[in-house]
């Protein structure tokens, strides 16, 4: 599918992130069939046929489909025509040219569809620009311009021996350019996000993959008789996820006289506006038709009904099916019993509206409607809610939210689903993803009749604190996908909707299962609980819910625990209870109480708070992710081999007597603990490791170094050495002279490292961005010669990316080596794990930035004062969010007189001085020797 450059997916239908090679360095291997429709003139099809025999195409690689409607049947081919020509003659005239099409799509013998109308000149490089682009992707739909210019007097022999390009031959002639250009400078050559790009699809010169085409349904030939096949067919190819390619290096020229007054659905007569409003679900098609029922709806609700009440999932369907929005179809997925679906079919299927337990997707049901929508069946909602959802998705690809019981409420649009399909990613990897707050979506409170509002108690089921992304249950890949089966391994798995309870058939990389009886023989490689490492039988949390965002550095509640304080021993200094409830096996913190959560000193815990060890190991493990500090008073007996050894050893050691800083390091060494080994994604990873072998792995991170001091190279070599993330390559940018060789091994064994031989003149940004584009990763992050980095700052900067989900996440150099005045000092804090605009105090040397962002922004600024900083202002500029986490893994180094005026000033300002080297202060090693002066 259209998955993009290097390891990243491709936003929006921004083609240019796709690497097509140039025309000039192309080398053609798959073959073509242009299918030629030809409704009257056999002088225009010899023109078209001449130049088409004038391709810079090899012809040993073209077959030419002819599909003739005239009644007299099809013409003679010329005998010294160098084509494969092949002719298809219809007699019946019904379905117009959509017909023509399909019949010549039909008859085609290659895999590589270009359609052209007959009377089309197209210049020498038309089936080139075209097909290059079909030999990378399989889900392109090519579109060449055309222009308009009176060419009766051109020949067969003219056109068919011209040298050169046929603008030139055409130099004296008024010609008309097509209707489409002005939308293609609105969008800027469709790489915008605007919802509407098929409007530019022209069927007399467009490209396509065979099996793409099938899959869009060819051409509607019922669009005949209201003329607007051409743009329906680009309707469903768009919704269908295909990247549509406007190709200015594909012209062709028109000898039909003057276009028409515009197409179709944009100034075309109402009357064909209102025919092809049935097929086609886009608001300008369909405005002021609010209240009709259309062959192809807009939206499709899907409605989950797993362990709801029945009458909870009818009065659900009824309110959506109030609202003010028509122009949709209900769909109840009964996850109940059989009878109770039964009972939803016969209440509900009647409605036309209505499906219940249908056989298969919605995605496969609805193809062509342009958004889904998913609700719970026994929440409450806001019955305008499908319009709700409509107006705050946007122009973004997913908007998403919980409900305060914990149920995910989402819109997606299909385009994004159907790619999804095609590739590794998920949809909310193809563009911007909102977050609506739940409040939006609550039903107003009824009121009584003294118009006063009755006080009601909402029992509710979020996280201990949550994210940008306050899902219950996850839904994306997980890098394998799996199957749980029994009640100990779903629990395992309860967080995230990808990993199926049945195999129903499906694709599965691993199974799962309680026992050996519970794994099926033969489906894929299994994973029995019952004789796996004990942390595989731990419930996994997902990270986007449970992570650190909100975390305070300094404590003012004191020391809670999670149930009565009798349980607790005598000595515990424990002094109040963090109420909490639960919900389907789970454990949860009311949102009234999450702040005295945010600012308690540390959480004391036994086992008797608890149902049972595992459960017990998956909540502390939640809460660890969140950055709270927990302390097994008991001991924790039996806990090491759930926990794992790092992080129960933390969760054992001495907590009484931390101060601030020594609970932020406990914090975040816990946090980093918990996310790294009791996660999804880890989760998923621990039981491929065991079967599979070629278990997912970590995304690749590129280090980027640029200097141009050799007496430095050795000290950052040693800091990427030092780092425990596993997949790393460097790439360093050296400028000038001096350096000596670097061999492969220079950065560790298992870190590749590329150098780059710069100009000494060259400044900073140009030498950096020549290390990214030289990189692979599908992270970069940046390292200086005068920073110090710890062991686990790239892990740092790249779980934060994943549990932030920001476009660019970096650490504030709060820690400083005043090399002059021989003292390490810590800056006041400025906030950490937390979201920030332009101007934020995010290092550019502490900074990772998903390549994604990188390539929308252009990269480090090649001129600005620091190019870093500006990188982090055109992610924001560009619609990126930045996020700062914790500071520690990371101290600067500065270089100068003691008795300067910034030292001083420093100085005075610290919050933390100490007199010497001293990188533990920033939790980095503290037997690393100093850097050299």
């Amino acid at each position: 599918g259209a998955a993009g450059r290097g390891e990243e997916p491709l936003w929006y239908n921004d083609w240019r992130q796709v690497p097509v090679p140039p025309a000039g360095t192309f080398t053609p291997w798959r073959a073509v069939s242009v299918v030629v429709w030809h409704p009257a003139s056999p002088k225009a099809l010899e023109r078209t046929l001449g130049a088409l025999a004038g391709q810079s195409w090899p012809l040993d690689l073209l077959e030419v489909v002819i599909v003739d409607m005239r009644p007299a049947g099809p013409p003679a081919a010329p005998a010294a025509s160098p084509l494969k020509e092949k002719y298809v003659h219809l007699e019946d005239h019904a379905g117009g040219r959509a017909r023509a099409r399909n019949a010549g799509a039909r008859a085609a013998a290659h895999d590589i569809l270009v359609f052209l109308d007959a009377g089309m000149l197209p210049e020498p490089g038309w089936l080139a620009a075209h097909a290059r682009w079909h030999h990378a992707l399989p889900d392109a739909l090519t579109i060449g311009l055309r222009a308009r210019v009176p060419v009766d007097a051109a020949n067969a022999p003219a056109a068919s021996q011209r040298r050169g390009r046929l603008a030139e031959t055409f130099a004296g002639r008024k010609a008309e350019p097509s209707k489409i250009e002005s939308y293609l400078r609105r969008t800027g050559d469709l790489t915008s996000k605007a919802d509407d790009p098929f409007r530019v699809v022209e069927g007399a010169s467009i490209g396509i993959r065979r099996e793409f085409h099938e899959q869009v349904g060819g051409f509607d030939e019922s669009c005949a008789p209201c003329g607007m096949d051409d743009t329906e067919f680009g309707y469903r190819a768009h919704v269908r996820g295909a990247l549509l390619v406007p190709l200015r290096d594909a012209l062709a020229f028109h000898e039909a006289g003057p276009e028409k007054a515009g197409k179709p659905g944009e100034t075309g007569p109402d009357a064909s506006k209102a025919e092809a409003a049935h097929r086609i679900a886009h608001r300008a098609f369909r405005r002021g038709l609010s209240d009709r029922r259309f062959t192809v709806p807009r939206f499709v609700v899907t409605i989950d009904a797993d362990g709801a009440p029945g009458e909870a999932v009818r009065a659900a369907v009824e309110r959506v099916l109030s609202g003010p929005v028509h122009d949709l179809v209900v769909r109840v997925e009964a996850g109940a019993a059989r009878d109770a679906a039964e009972r939803l079919r016969h209440q509900l299927a009647p409605d036309p509206r209505v499906q219940v337990a249908p056989d298969e997707s919605a995605l496969d049901a609805f193809p062509a409607s342009p958004f889904h929508v998913a609700l719970p069946g026994a929440a409450p909602w806001r019955a305008d809610i499908v319009r709700r959802l409509r107006r705050r998705l946007g122009d973004a690809v997913m908007a998403r939210s919980m409900l305060p019981d914990g149920s995910p409420v989402s819109i997606v649009r299909a385009w994004a689903l159907h790619r999804a399909r095609r590739t590794p990613w998920e949809p909310r990897d193809f563009g911007e993803v909102v977050t609506i707050p739940f409040r939006d979506l609550e039903p107003a409170p009824a009121r009584s009749p003294a118009g006063r509002a009755p006080r009601t108690v909402t029992r509710t089921r979020p996280s201990a604190w949550s994210g940008p992304s306050p899902w219950y249950r996850a839904d994306r890949a997980l890098g394998a996908e799996v199957v749980a089966l029994g009640p100990r391994a779903r629990a395992v798995f309860a967080a995230s909707r990808r990993v199926a309870r049945t195999t129903n058939g499906r694709h599965v990389d691993v199974v799962v299962a309680d026992t050996a009886a519970d794994a099926p023989g033969g489906m894929a490689p299994s994973v029995v609980l019952a004789q796996a490492p004990a942390r595989l039988s731990v419930p996994a949390f997902d990270p986007r819910v449970h992570n650190p965002t909100g975390w305070q550095r300094r404590d003012f509640h004191g020391v809670a625990a999670l149930g009565p304080l009798e349980h607790l021993p005598p000595d515990s200094p424990a002094d109040r209870v963090v109420p909490s409830e639960e919900s389907r096996g789970i454990r949860w913190i009311p949102p009234t109480k999450q702040v005295l959560l945010r600012g308690i000193h540390h959480l004391e815990d036994v086992q008797a708070f608890h149902r049972d060890a595992a459960a017990r190991a998956a909540e502390i493990a939640r809460l660890a992710a969140t950055g709270v500090v927990v302390h097994l008073a008991d001991g924790g007996p039996g806990l090491e081999p759930l926990l794992g050894a790092e992080l129960f050893g933390l969760m054992t050691a001495g907590v009484r007597d931390l101060d601030a800083a020594g609970r932020e390091a406990l914090s975040v060494r816990m946090r980093r603990a918990a996310l790294r080994g009791h996660s999804l994604e880890s989760r998923v990873r621990q039981a491929a490791e065991l079967v599979l072998p070629d278990p997912p792995r970590l995304p690749l991170v590129s280090i980027v170094v640029a200097t141009g001091r050799p007496e430095r190279l050795d000290w950052v070599l040693g800091a990427v050495r030092r780092q425990g993330y596993p997949r790393l390559e460097l790439v360093l940018a050296l400028r000038g002279e001096g350096f000596g060789n670097v061999g492969p091994g220079a950065a560790g064994p298992a870190v590749p490292v590329t150098v780059l031989g710069l100009d000494a003149g060259l400044a900073l940004g140009p030498a950096l961005d020549a290390a990214t584009r030289a990189s692979r990763g599908r992270y970069v992050t940046r390292m200086d010669d005068d920073g110090v980095y710890g062991r686990d700052h790239v892990e740092d900067l790249v779980l934060a990316q994943d549990y932030s989900q920001a476009e660019l996440v970096g650490k504030a150099s709060e820690f400083l080596y005043l090399a002059g005045a021989g003292r390490t000092v810590r800056r006041p804090a400025c906030g950490a794990e937390q979201f920030e605009t332009i101007g934020s105090p995010v290092d550019g040397a502490a900074v990772l930035v998903a390549r994604r962002a990188y390539d929308r922004t252009g990269g480090w600024a090649r001129s600005a004062p620091d190019a870093c900083q500006s990188l982090v202002a055109d992610v924001v500029r560009a619609g990126g969010r930045i996020y700062r986490t914790h500071p520690l893994g990371f101290m600067r180094v500065r270089r100068g007189d003691a008795r300067g005026a910034d030292d001083v000033s420093l100085l005075k300002q610290a919050e933390l001085s100490s007199t010497g080297w001293r990188p533990d202060l920033a939790g980095i090693d503290e037997g690393l020797p100093p850097p050299i002066p």
